[in-house]
């Protein structure tokens, strides 16, 4: 049997939607000014959404639609000529913003760990030692909200390795600074130029490029030092410090990849693409399963199938990621959505439309799954993780 959780698909009553199909279908009056072109890819969403139910504004579910009533009424007509669909899949697709995220087995899996780690952070590092202004800025770029999926992913790694979540808390914490370095400095105006981030103003907006670049580099420098705490030998010292440099020095890498070029040009795009993700996104949560592994002392071959699984999520975690992008608004996902195919970025979704990149989240998770199966038991938290990452709508 796999690890993973296969589906999750909420069960709709048939009064509810009798009473969903009895509202769409009202009279509509489309106004025939309306854009052209966001008609088109408004339908083109619809059509190639498998299933997804998309809520017109007056039902107040995310993402909140322009209150336009054109939109509203193509919108709806479209669901209603879909009806015959819409009764076969009672289910919410894997990216409807319907999907009740709170009760899928993967967000028990998630809250535990995150808050082990959340209190880490806020009690476990010494903030007093810094100027109050760097701290803030610092505090600010950490202690929000977050998924902390990386840090959670050495938890439960160590976990299914044999060990406990208390001694990979230092590995985990040093990981999420280098995360949260990461983001500081990816957001500004020289890189991403992104304003919003985890539902809040960036750093770099909050206060300033010189102290978001300054705070970024502190974080950097606190990773490392979180791991001299490590009661560990060493030997996995050493071992714990490679895997956070190498995973560091990949993701960066990535960056420049992704920003400023230099893919080996005899690559196809789909290559060139999966070789930016593969760095930028999975070099760190391949070094997060691995990080976990290695504070577990455990044998080689469950360090490389942790490290296979990691790569696994790491990859669908984007393609996910580049659907969200696609099909979320920025309200919902708590950062700029559709910034990479107006800036011309290459995505899953541009290179294999919408339907083939649910077929890559579908066929990576199976793969990921797959992986965890000599872990036994132990590997199931990591496997209802992967698949709440699969149909995770943030």
């Amino acid at each position: 049997m796999s690890s993973c959780t296969r589906s999750f698909w909420p069960r709709r009553s048939a009064a509810f939607i009798s009473e969903r199909r009895r509202r769409l279908a009202r009279p509509l009056t489309v106004n025939q000014k309306t854009d052209r072109s966001m008609i088109k890819v408004t339908l083109q969403m619809l059509r190639s959404s498998s299933g997804i139910i998309t809520y017109p504004p007056r039902f107040n579910r995310v993402p909140r639609l322009p209150k336009n009533s054109s939109m509203t009424a193509i919108i709806r007509t479209s669901l209603v000529r879909r009806k015959t669909r819409l009764h076969a899949r009672e289910h919410i697709d894997m990216q409807s913003t319907d999907t009740p995220e709170a009760a899928h087995p993967g967000m028990d899996v998630i809250t535990r760990p995150s808050e082990l780690i959340q209190t880490y952070l806020e009690t476990s590092i010494d903030w007093s030692l810094l100027p109050d202004n760097l701290a803030e800025a610092a505090k600010y770029g950490t202690l929000g909200s977050g998924k902390r999926l990386r840090p959670v992913l050495v938890i439960l790694s160590c976990e299914a390795a044999g060990g406990r979540a208390e001694d990979a808390l230092p590995a985990a914490a040093a990981l999420e600074l280098v995360h949260c370095f990461s983001l500081i400095h990816d957001d500004l105006p020289a890189l991403d130029d992104d304003s919003l981030r985890r539902g809040r103003p960036t750093l770099h907006v909050h206060a300033g490029e010189p102290m978001a670049i300054l705070a970024g580099d502190l974080l950097l420098a606190m990773a490392f030092g979180e791991l001299t705490r490590m009661n560990m030998t060493p030997e996995q010292i050493t071992s714990l410090v490679n895997e956070l440099a190498t995973g560091t020095r990949d993701m960066v890498v990535g960056q420049v990849y992704d920003t400023l070029g230099g893919l080996p040009e005899e690559q196809t795009p789909l290559e060139q693409l999966q070789l930016v993700h593969k760095n930028k996104t999975g070099a760190l949560l391949r070094a997060a399963c691995r990080m976990g592994a290695i504070c577990a002392s455990s044998d080689q071959s469950t360090l490389e199938t942790l490290s296979r699984y990691g790569e696994t999520v790491g990859l669908m975690f984007q393609v996910v990621d580049d659907l969200l992008d696609v099909t979320q608004s920025t309200e919902h996902v708590g950062k700029a959505t559709g910034k990479d195919s107006a800036l011309g970025k290459r995505t899953y979704p541009g290179l294999l439309g919408i339907e083939g990149s649910r077929q890559v989240v579908t066929d990576l998770m199976e793969q990921a799954c797959n992986a965890l199966e000599t872990l036994g038991p132990s590997g199931k938290p990591l496997g209802d993780l992967c698949s709440f990452m699969a149909v995770r709508t943030r």
